[in-house]
């Protein structure tokens, strides 16, 4: 993976995260206790994937000639 795009990759999971905490928000302020179980599951879900992103290595480049 390149690092321009893992950034771009990681940047748009944080953005999902963020829009999946208002759902949160609302979800708990509508008391719709399911659909609160399932957001907290994605933004579990999510943060993995960061925290997966974050910790990959770099792929090796060409050989040296």
């Amino acid at each position: 993976m390149q690092p321009d795009s893992k950034d771009a990759i990681l940047e748009r999971l944080q953005f999902a995260v963020a829009e999946l905490e208002v759902i949160s928000g609302i979800a708990e302020w509508e008391r719709d206790s399911d659909l609160l179980a399932q957001v907290h599951t994605l933004i579990e879900g999510v943060r993995e994937c960061i925290i997966l992103a974050l910790k990959r290595q770099p792929a090796p480049g060409p050989p040296d000639a």
